[in-house]
């Protein structure tokens, strides 16, 4: 949980600079800009951490009175269709179909949609400026295109479970639930590594 408040705070700020930078390069007029901002997820909408995330993100673009946003929302189901390129394919046909009069501004996902946007991207999306949260150890970072804003970031085992000894003393033993994807098979490798090196169970 901490990591997760600890990715929405870091991709947040820099949302807002790469939206200063690259959105917000325009003159102010006297009625606001209208932008649109695609929320592009992996997993489906009832996960309260997409809904918190989303909603800070909106908070803080909202504050620029210059600009009038829009929003659209896109839900993979990637649990139930892991490593399934028919899907990822036929995905990719419906969104061209759905974008292809009506591009957003700019797109927000992850990198667990990165084969979806790295094979079929530059057809759905041409040019549109596409921040993408990284997992530094899910896998080897590409080298993507001149429109993706690419941020890594690691998760910090180690200090989640020293917070948790630190607020709760009495703790005998953490429970950690993990999937079974490629990226949370090598967060379990870590996580054994810190059990052994701070001899907890």
């Amino acid at each position: 949980m901490l990591n997760r408040l600890r990715k929405m705070t870091s991709l947040m700020t820099i949302i807002m600079l790469f939206v200063t930078c690259f959105v917000f390069s325009v003159s102010v007029t006297a009625s606001p800009t209208e932008k649109h901002v695609l929320f592009l997820e992996p997993l489906t909408p009832d996960y309260p951490i997409n809904q918190l995330y989303e909603q800070g993100v909106k908070n803080s673009l909202n504050k620029n009175t210059a600009y009038k946003f829009s929003y659209s929302y896109e839900y993979l189901d990637l649990a139930r269709y892991p490593n399934d390129e028919g899907y990822l394919e036929n995905v990719a046909q419906y969104f061209k179909a759905k974008y292809q009069n009506k591009q957003p501004d700019f797109i927000i996902t992850e990198v667990d949609l990165y084969s979806l946007l790295s094979n079929y991207g530059p057809d759905i999306f041409p040019n549109v400026p596409i921040i993408m949260d990284w997992i530094e150890d899910s896998q080897s970072l590409m080298p993507m295109p001149s429109n993706y804003v690419v941020m890594p970031r690691s998760i910090e085992i180690e200090e989640n479970v020293k917070l948790i000894l630190q607020t709760r003393p009495l703790t005998k033993t953490i429970y950690m639930v993990v999937g079974d994807s490629a990226n949370e098979r090598n967060l379990v490798k870590r996580i054994v590594k810190v059990q052994k090196n701070m001899r907890i169970r």
